[in-house]
């Protein structure tokens, strides 16, 4: 017996083939869609992971950029000064590349007790090019708690000075070029163990190390104009 089916004479056989046939095609286009729609969800939640993974590592490494974002902020203070200039003051041209050019007289007090060793770093942030380097001390006893005046030229036993910015291995004071007065940071930092650097290590390398150990600091801030 014949039938018709849109618009076409067909067997029963033949209508059931394509009745088949649509039923299969419709149960394949739903299985697609919905494999579509799982993978689709799949790739968005990877993509949200993979933005946080992204945002947590450019987050870490900017505040690794900025070294002295690393202390606690309950910190201790240490109290920095000097007999060679007061805080904010001017500092004299013999302790300056126009002068004798010798390290000036610091003292401190209030470090932790259990600091095992001090740093010292001096640097300009004013300079033209970025924070300008000019004195790096590790290793400092923490027996110690004031420097004099010029002992850059030979400092207490077990101190060690790195390389500043000016490729030398000491003191080397202020040196602006014409213009505004610039301001020279005598930052001390305590620490909870000793760093363990070559004399061959500049700033970046110190700032990276004493982030993991530093437990207080204080500074000395001096002013100098050419």
């Amino acid at each position: 017996m014949l039938r018709w089916e849109n618009g076409s004479c067909q067997s029963p056989n033949q209508t059931e083939r394509v009745r088949l046939r649509r039923a299969r095609f419709r149960g394949g286009l739903r299985d697609r869609l919905q494999t579509n729609a799982m993978l689709s969800s799949r790739r968005s939640s990877f993509s949200r992971s993979e933005l946080c993974c992204h945002l947590w590592i450019e987050l870490i490494c900017a505040l690794l950029a900025v070294p002295w974002l690393w202390q606690a902020a309950d910190a201790a203070t240490i109290e920095v000064a000097s007999k060679s200039f007061p805080n904010a003051g001017s500092i004299p041209a013999k302790f300056s590349c126009r002068g004798a050019n010798i390290s000036p007289e610091l003292h401190w007090s209030g470090a932790p007790s259990q600091t095992q060793a001090f740093a010292i770093i001096v640097d300009d942030p004013d300079a033209p090019g970025g924070t300008f380097t000019h004195w790096i001390v590790l290793g400092l006893p923490s027996s110690i708690n004031h420097l004099d005046e010029n002992q850059a030229q030979s400092m207490p036993a077990g101190a060690r000075v790195a390389t500043n910015d000016f490729d030398h291995q000491g003191y080397d004071g202020p040196c602006p070029p014409p213009g505004p007065a610039h301001h020279y940071h005598f930052k001390l930092i305590a620490l909870d163990a000793a760093i363990d650097l070559s004399s061959a290590a500049k700033a970046a390398d110190v700032n990276a190390a004493v982030a993991m150990h530093a437990i207080a600091n204080g500074e000395l801030v001096g002013t100098f104009q050419d």
